[in-house]
């Protein structure tokens, strides 16, 4: 018979069933924190020991590093020294031909000179516009020569060298507003009694390709439309406001572009053409015997009114004028040398306020290619130019250079718009292809690299990138002593190498470059790229370089790459040179060992002034 449990046992019972499961879970979780203290014991002890045996592979890795470095010095101190030699033999050839130039402008490496010609450009003024044009031509030519030196510093990496000489070109080209300003509010001073004397309200200048002119309103004619003048090859077709409005008009076209990179993808092409409204200034009166003259043309400076033009007593027009504006038509002739690449040119106009050009408010716009003659309507009275994308030909799709003697070369740039070819020398690089009319004045000259590339740019062959262009073409950039090191290293096997463009060089980021390299035994009879299987890739990251002796043809060519991308073991160089020995014949390790430093060096400044690795793929 069972035995009948009590609720009071039953509730006991209950309660030392609890306490076990309590005691069970209890050293279920002792257990569990033991593994993991044990687990987080053996892991802190294997991270140790990969330290310790990374450290210590980084430490002879380091020295292995150092050991190659120091072989490599007499060698690299023998390249410092010809280059010296190279600049001071440059520096006398110029020195002389400073020494024979007449002309009277200070060259931009002379410093005394050119605040003398800043003193004497802020001192004095013209009193007309073609004396006005000489002297912005002057003050051009030298903001020229001073940006030739820029660029020149920039190959060389120096940096404050290069800032000095931009500064003196954003000075130049204030000096350069200003006597603009001087001249054109003298000239508008003494506009009435010209007028009233000889019934001549148009002044206008020009010299070369630069044209400066200057209409007042002095005759109020209500059916005045057309502003024609033949002396600039420029027409207006002038809205009805400007018939009885007390305003001037001042045209500039110039083949300078603007010395401000504009913030949008934009770039100017041949110089711009500038379309000021001007308010009137005081004029001159004839008193009896006397002339009263207000003396403003250095103290004041023209009002700018802008377009539309503001109502009497407002310094802007109303929202109301804004929306209603009416365009003025603009006939004008463009420079030759402009490389447009769509049928007809894309206009802007400047917009100081965001720094950019823009292109909203200008219509109509015809170009006759054979004439040169551009027709076009404009809602804005500002700097007016023709633009288009600064980054056209990028991102590059492929790129080689393959050596063509012991001291030159030939640079391949395959682009999304054209195949460019450049010669490569002692110093120099020469446009060999495309061969076009408007780049027929570049064709045949030998320039230094980045001066040639700048040259093409104002052209509108835009090949100087930069890193800020990288998010219009999702290019990965390169750390830039990263990559010009690399273009450096690279650039001393072109005696015996052809560099070549790899589609591996994106995939890996910005903080590694990947190249092909194929031994040129011959170079008048270079053996094909793409058919060779013996074909090298070479990778750096920021420790060194290491080769890859393996075909890119082969199916498991990627995951190889990458396995030796990411592998921390590989065995990397402090050079490209030391990776080669043994990997080469003993005649191409003589060209590289002796190769020409001009020739190099030059090879290393157009390679990174292309930006190869950041823009390329």
């Amino acid at each position: 018979m069972a035995t009948k449990v009590s609720k009071k046992e039953k509730k006991a019972k209950k309660v030392q069933e609890k306490a076990q499961f309590a005691e069970i879970d209890r050293r279920l979780e002792q257990e569990r924190r033991q593994t993991e203290a044990a687990e987080v014991a053996r892991l802190k002890l294997e991270a140790k020991l990969a330290y310790e045996a990374e450290q210590a592979w980084l430490k002879a890795e380091e020295g292995r590093l150092a050991e190659e470095s120091q072989s490599m010095r007499s060698f690299l101190e023998w390249r410092n020294t010809t280059l010296a030699k190279l600049e001071a033999e440059a520096l006398a050839v110029t020195d002389w031909a400073q020494f024979l130039d007449t002309s009277g402008l200070p060259h931009p490496s002379r410093e005394g000179d050119v605040h003398i010609f800043f003193d004497t450009i802020s001192s004095t003024f013209d009193k007309s516009f073609n004396s006005l044009l000489q002297t912005l031509l002057n003050i051009h030519q030298v903001t020229a020569a001073a940006e030739e030196l820029a660029l020149g510093e920039d190959q060389k990496g120096n940096v404050k060298l290069a800032a000095k000489y931009r500064g003196y070109m954003q000075k130049l080209e204030q000096l350069a507003n200003v006597r603009l300003d001087w001249t054109t509010n003298y000239l508008l001073q003494h506009s009435y009694g010209v007028w009233a004397d000889k019934g001549k309200n148009i002044e206008c200048g020009k010299i070369g390709s630069w044209k400066l002119a200057l209409w007042v309103n002095h005759g109020k004619n209500p059916r005045f439309r057309v502003l024609e003048l033949p002396e600039i090859s420029v027409v207006l077709n002038l809205p009805k406001q400007f018939a009885l409005a007390n305003v001037a008009i001042r045209l500039l076209q110039k083949t300078a572009n603007p010395l401000t990179r504009s913030r949008n993808v934009y770039m100017s092409l041949g110089g711009v053409f500038v379309i000021d409204v001007l308010a009137l200034p005081i004029q001159t009166k004839v008193v009896k015997i006397w002339t009263l003259d207000f003396n403003l043309a250095k103290e004041g400076k023209v009002r700018n009114l802008g377009y539309p033009i503001p109502v009497v007593g407002q310094s802007t027009a109303t929202a109301g004028q804004q929306v209603n504006v009416l365009p003025i038509g603009v006939e004008m002739y463009i420079p030759t040398f402009i490389i447009h690449w769509n049928p007809s040119p894309e206009i802007g106009w400047w917009d100081a306020e965001e720094q950019c050009w823009q292109t909203t408010g200008i219509t109509d716009i015809v170009h006759n290619g054979h004439t040169h003659k551009l027709t076009f309507q404009t809602i804005h009275a500002k700097p007016l130019a023709i633009i288009q994308s600064r980054v056209q030909q990028l991102p590059y799709k492929a790129w080689t250079i393959s050596p063509t003697s012991s001291c030159t070369a030939l640079l391949t740039l395959h682009t999304p718009v054209l195949d460019i070819l450049l010669d490569i020398g002692e110093g120099w690089c020469k446009l060999l292809q495309p061969v076009i009319r408007e780049l027929k004045g570049i064709q045949a000259q030998q320039l230094p690299p980045r001066v040639l590339l700048q040259h093409l740019s104002q052209c509108g062959l835009s090949l100087l990138p930069e890193d800020d262009d990288a998010p219009f073409v999702a290019a990965t950039i390169k750390e830039m002593a990263f990559e010009k090191f690399v273009c450096r290293d690279l650039a001393l096997t072109v005696p015996a190498f052809r560099l070549a463009s790899s589609d591996f060089n994106k995939i890996h980021g910005s903080g590694v470059c990947v190249a092909r390299l194929q031994e040129i035994p011959e170079a008048l009879w270079p053996p094909s790229l793409e058919k060779s299987k013996v074909v090298k890739t070479v990778i750096y990251k920021p420790k060194g370089v290491t080769l890859l002796d393996y075909s890119a043809k082969l199916k498991d060519y990627p995951e190889r790459l990458s396995t030796l991308i990411a592998e921390k073991l590989a065995t990397y160089h402090a050079s490209v040179l030391v990776s080669l020995q043994g990997a080469c014949s003993e005649e191409s390790w003589n060209k590289m060992d002796v190769g020409n430093v001009a020739f190099t060096e030059c090879v290393k400044d157009i390679a990174y002034a292309l930006r190869l690795f950041s823009f390329g793929p």
